[in-house]
């Protein structure tokens, strides 16, 4: 398996990224399928096309969302696993643990720590930890320090649009995801790449923050500076077993689908659609597993879900959207 790298991503501004083909919304974390096709059009448009190969072969490069991070703790999307509670609450009338459902509600992301003793079927306490906004970690983590409010948040901003003819204002709403970099926080994501790669990524990458990712790129938004992190430790299983959590979308093939991959999984879809550049066409929308979603591995297949072509009907060339899975490896036993 790839050694895996983490990067950095700290913006310089807020970033406008498409939730569900609604353009008025904002994702709470960069897809790695936005990601991607940015670096893949930005690697094309600036003759680098040997890039462009690497970025296309999942054996040498997969990618993962690009989730909330504070100094040195790094969070991951809550995983679909039935977690393995401990001495949390237990009720009167009953003799299993029951956690905070409230508080487990409002938590979107979780710390690397706690991803681990998830997906390991390890306790999991949650009067042990804390939250800052929609993330959760362990107070051991957080020692004696100070705790933002937030990590990271949304906000919605009120914009105007006149029309020509009549010069009359229609008012919209726009929600953008804000990441609080004055306080420590930043984003990153993981990668399995050839070390010999991460140079030439990471210029690639730091190019792309300059031109910035997302919508609204016109106005100032999704500007970012990128700075690589180094090797980080693996997650879940080192070998390959029958489960595993994606830790970005995953677009699983029909030949996978008709293996069982669904069979025994939770999840959830979120769809992707989006337009073609600036030609006023829109990609074909297809719908893919969300981070953390559980799925089932094919037996002999090395690799799970493909890039499939979404161009619209009738459009000359081919238009990518990543649906590789970022596997992260569970224990048979874990739920």
């Amino acid at each position: 398996m790839l050694p895996e790298t983490g990067f950095a991503i700290r913006p310089l501004a807020p970033l406008h990224l498409g939730e569900d083909g609604d353009l008025s919304g904002s994702a709470s974390l960069v897809r790695a399928d936005t990601l991607w096709s940015a670096l893949v059009t930005l690697a094309f448009e600036t003759g680098r096309g040997e890039l462009v190969d690497i970025l296309k072969d999942p054996k040498r490069f997969l990618v993962s969302s690009a989730f909330p991070a504070w100094e040195d703790i790094r969070f991951l999307v809550r995983p679909f696993v039935r977690p393995n509670w401990s001495a949390v609450g237990v009720s009167a009338n009953k003799t299993e643990p029951e956690p905070d459902r409230k508080k487990l509600k409002s938590v979107w992301f979780v710390s690397e720590k706690l991803f681990h003793d998830m997906i390991k079927g390890r306790p999991v306490c949650w009067d042990d930890t804390v939250s800052a906004g929609h993330c959760a970690m362990l107070k051991s983590e957080v020692q004696k320090r100070l705790l933002p409010d937030w990590i990271t948040g949304s906000a919605t901003v009120t914009g105007n649009v006149v029309d020509r003819l009549t010069s009359m204002a229609d008012l919209f709403d726009r929600s953008d995801l804000f990441v609080n970099v004055g306080e420590g926080a930043y984003l990153y994501f993981r990668a399995r790449m050839e070390p010999d790669f991460q140079k030439a990524f990471l210029s690639l990458l730091q190019d792309l923050g300059r031109r910035g990712i997302g919508g609204e790129r016109s106005i100032g938004k999704g500007a970012f500076e990128a700075d690589c992190l180094g090797t980080l430790s693996a997650l879940g299983e080192e070998k390959p077993t029958s489960r595993f959590a994606t830790l970005s979308p995953y677009y699983p093939t029909g030949q996978e689908v008709s293996a069982g991959a669904l069979e025994k999984a939770s999840y959830e879809l979120v769809a992707q659609g989006g337009w073609v550049g600036t030609t006023g066409l829109r990609r074909k929308k297809i719908r893919m597993l969300k981070e953390g979603s559980v799925a089932s591995a094919v037996p002999g297949k090395e690799f799970s879900g493909e890039i499939p072509d979404v161009r619209p009907n009738n459009f000359p060339n081919p238009v990518w959207r990543y649906g590789m899975a970022y596997p992260v490896f569970l224990l048979e036993e874990t739920q």
